[in-house]
């Protein structure tokens, strides 16, 4: 369902001629029991992520699993992803947030060269039994239950950042608004 903004702004496109679109998702429902989505494929709707804005938003009345039982993303193909993004500040993401590189220090060609999932600090754990093992790997604090892996995976990452900022950015997308370009 579109909010009254989002129906204003559709109606100002139409009106000047603009294409448009929307992307909706479903209410917020967790995936505790199933894959989100095809492995490495885009995410156009669905069920919530549950990280960024929407760990601190979406979570109430969602069910919630335990952190254990996260043992591999739902969502991306880290050994050989089949897409990346590529942000204002130049940073390569796998996903949201973690990142192979930054485009502004290094070519693309030598950056997909280079790539070497099972070294990466980040993705390596991911890769060896998913958020979990991220949490478990650098001992990190967590809460028992989580909405889905992106939860935990997004916590996790979150608490790394200060450790691993060449990997785990820009700061915007863990909710700092003060962002840098390093």
């Amino acid at each position: 369902m579109l909010t009254k903004a989002a129906k204003n702004a559709v109606e100002a496109a139409n009106r000047v001629g603009l294409p448009q679109n929307t992307i909706s998702i479903e209410a917020p429902a967790g995936c505790a029991n199933a894959e989100c989505a095809n492995r490495g494929e885009p995410i156009t709707g669905g069920a919530v992520r549950f990280r960024g804005r929407a760990v601190e938003k979406l979570l109430d009345g969602v069910p919630q699993r335990p952190w254990t039982e996260f043992v591999r993303c739902p969502d991306e193909d880290l050994a050989d992803p089949g897409r990346v993004h590529v942000d204002v500040f130049g940073h390569l993401h796998v996903c949201q947030g973690l990142l192979m590189g930054n485009l502004w220090q290094r070519p693309l060609k030598e950056i997909v060269a280079d790539y070497a999932p099972r070294t990466h600090p980040i993705i390596g754990p991911l890769m060896e039994g998913g958020p979990a093992e991220l949490v478990r790997h650098y001992d990190l604090l967590h809460e028992d239950t989580y909405a889905d892996a992106c939860h935990l995976c997004y916590v996790a990452r979150d608490i790394l950042r200060a450790r691993f900022p060449e990997y785990l950015a820009p700061n915007i997308a863990y909710g700092d608004l003060e962002e840098t370009t390093t």
